[in-house]
């Protein structure tokens, strides 16, 4: 994938896959749709580019400036916002959220609400 020019991801529904990540790792800039998770971590014109759904005269037209452009500056964020996806910063962030729920007081783990739901769940479970 490191010898792309550019990672274009057309579909209208797309996920926040990981093609997207590995292709910001390589230091290749992204263009996609504006639609689903995609549109939570991309920002355009920062780390990629978004176009609308269903749109292929922006497509095209975004395509052909990315190409003759360096796009250092979206690269460069795209590097560093995939070193968030990455397994170590991942597991470092799981780690560091469980540490906080270890901190905290078993009675603010659970809203009241939380443990009467909880209840009427089993009530229905074993009734």
């Amino acid at each position: 994938m490191a010898s792309c020019d550019v990672y274009c991801s057309p579909a209208p529904y797309e996920t926040f896959g990981r093609t997207i990540i590995e292709a910001m790792a390589s230091g290749i800039p992204i263009v996609t749709v504006d639609s689903g998770a995609v549109s939570a971590h991309i920002v355009s014109g920062i780390n990629g580019y978004l176009v609308s759904p269903n749109d292929s005269l922006a497509l095209s037209s975004t395509l052909k400036m990315v190409l003759s452009n360096e796009n250092r500056s979206i690269i460069e964020h795209g590097l560093k916002d995939a070193d968030n996806f990455s397994i170590k910063r991942r597991c470092e962030h799981l780690y560091h959220y469980y540490q906080q729920l270890l901190k905290q007081p078993s009675s603010q783990l659970y809203s009241e609400k939380s443990k009467q739901l909880k209840q009427k769940e089993t009530v229905k479970f074993f009734t």
